[in-house]
């Protein structure tokens, strides 16, 4: 996506065309540069973090440096993989390696799941040392509605919380289940 954050490790792809033919494959280092044969070093982050930034960087620097008649296609090869930190009811806590582009919802399906003592509507993301979102998984497991799901940055931690109050639901409903209650509801 433009909007996608670049950062060390993700590969750009460059396919050159008109005057010349080349394709290259190129990683960003860790210190935000790519090394692109015959203009040199570009630092990645010069017009800003998004991928649209850059893109629109690379492809001036092609036209200034090799000419009018060079043409570039520019996409994000494999993307780079990222440590976020779960912590709380969850299966297994501790360091999970998620690709760049991953969500909190991501990264809870490819963990080994909550709890049953774990909050599945109060999920908090911590960015920094500070509560960025809360997610109710609620709203994606009976409304598919994913507005609430976060991308992930490197060091986030998901934290899932104790589960505070449950009723259950039995009988001749539609949806038999156990049903979490937030502080704000009540079983009717």
């Amino acid at each position: 996506p433009a909007d996608y954050r670049l950062g060390s490790g993700d590969l750009i792809e460059i396919q050159l065309f008109g005057q010349r033919n080349q394709s290259y494959t190129l990683e960003i280092s860790r210190e935000g540069i790519i090394r692109f044969p015959e203009i040199g070093p570009i630092n990645v982050f010069e017009g800003g973090t998004k991928f649209i930034d850059f893109k629109n960087l690379l492809k001036q620097k092609i036209t200034d440096q090799l000419g009018a008649g060079v043409q570039s296609s520019i996409t994000l090869g494999a993307f780079r993989s990222i440590n976020v930190f779960l912590l709380g009811e969850v299966e297994k806590q501790g360091v999970l390696k998620v690709s760049s582009m991953a969500s909190v919802v991501d990264a809870l399906l490819g963990s080994k799941g909550i709890k049953e003592t774990g909050s599945i509507r109060k999920i908090q993301l911590n960015r920094s040392g500070e509560v960025i979102a809360t997610i109710d998984l609620y709203d994606l497991l009976l409304r598919g509605d994913t507005s609430a799901d976060k991308s992930l940055e490197p060091g986030d931690v998901i934290f899932v919380p104790m589960n505070k109050g449950q009723v259950s639901v039995s009988g001749a409903v539609k949806r038999p289940a156990k049903y979490e209650l937030l502080g704000t509801e009540n079983l009717s």
